[in-house]
């Protein structure tokens, strides 16, 4: 005879409950979302500094190209948009140049007010985080390969 024909203790293993089982596969897709998500965001963005500051990485023809697909421009259209988005860059890219150059002599100014307000440790402390914060307003690389300034 066997033992649980005897009524002792020892019993077969229990099938493991149905809520585990949804809690590990919920908790699977969860992870691969946020895999997922990551990738998409680094290879959107943190790929592309450029990206971020809203420079678009091949300039009026691949602007042209996904906006001749997206509104389904006809030729002349095309050609049109492309003319007008040329003829601007020049003055877009000479405005973003003023613009972060002032940008940062205010963020300078504000740094240098703040300074006289804390001691020595506490400047240390705030010039490392500050300078992390500039390089986010530094101006973007030129899409030909030199610094904007």
């Amino acid at each position: 005879m066997t033992a649980s024909e005897h009524g002792s203790g020892i019993r077969p293993p229990r099938s493991s409950s149905p809520w585990l089982k949804i809690y590990l596969l919920a908790s699977l897709i969860l992870a691969s979302g946020i895999v997922i998500g990551m990738g998409i965001a680094f290879h959107l963005v943190g790929s592309s500094p450029m990206k971020m500051h809203g420079i678009p990485e091949h300039g009026p023809d691949k602007i042209t190209q996904d906006l001749r697909r997206e509104l389904n421009l006809n030729d002349e259209q095309a050609k049109a948009v492309l003319q007008l988005f040329k003829q601007n860059r020049e003055q877009l890219e000479n405005l973003r140049e003023r613009v972060d150059t002032e940008v940062l002599a205010q963020m300078e100014n504000t740094q240098e007010k703040i300074h006289p307000l804390l001691n020595p440790e506490q400047k240390a402390l705030f010039d490392k985080r500050f300078e992390g914060i500039k390089q986010q307003f530094r101006p973007a690389p030129d899409p030909k390969g030199s610094q904007v300034r």
